[in-house]
C-alpha cells in the first residue's frame, strides 16, 4: 500500500511543504485509514492548497498512484546515486594525485557497485 511504502521511503521527502504533507497522510491514515484529498488540502493554508491543486493537475494521478510514486522514488534514488557517483569520481581524481592506490581501488570498487545499482533503477 502506498502510505506503507511513504512511510518506508519518507527519505526522499526533503521540504518543508512535503513533510507538512507527509505528517497530514499520517495523521489521516491513521485516524481515517484511507486518505482523500480534501482532507490533506484542509491542513494546509490557502497557497499551499493551490500549489499541491496545480501539480495535480499537470500530472495525471488517478488510476496511476503507484506509477507515479514508483516514477518519483526511482528518480530521486537515481539522482541521490549519480551526485554520489561524481563525488567518488571527484575523490579519486584526488586519491590518483596523491598516488593512494590502496585508497584508488576501493573507489573504483565504489563506483562500479553504483553504476550496478544507477542501472538497475533504469
Amino acid at each position: 500500500n502506498l502510505a506503507d511504502n511513504l512511510f518506508e521511503d519518507q527519505e526522499v521527502i526533503t521540504t518543508s511543504f512535503g513533510k507538512k504533507i507527509f505528517n497530514a497522510v499520517f495523521d489521516i491514515y491513521g485516524s481515517k485509514g484511507n486518505i482523500e484529498l480534501e482532507d490533506i488540502l484542509d491542513r494546509l493554508d490557502v497557497d499551499e492548497s493551490k500549489k499541491v491543486t496545480d501539480i495535480l493537475e499537470k500530472i495525471i494521478v488517478r488510476g496511476n498512484e503507484e506509477k507515479v510514486y514508483d516514477d518519483c522514488i526511482k528518480k530521486y534514488k537515481l539522482e541521490k546515486l549519480n551526485n554520489e557517483m561524481q563525488m567518488t569520481i571527484n575523490i579519486m581524481e584526488l586519491a590518483d594525485e596523491e598516488n593512494n592506490s590502496e585508497k584508488l581501488t576501493e573507489l573504483t570498487k565504489k563506483l562500479i557497485m553504483l553504476q550496478d545499482e544507477i542501472n538497475k533503477l533504469k
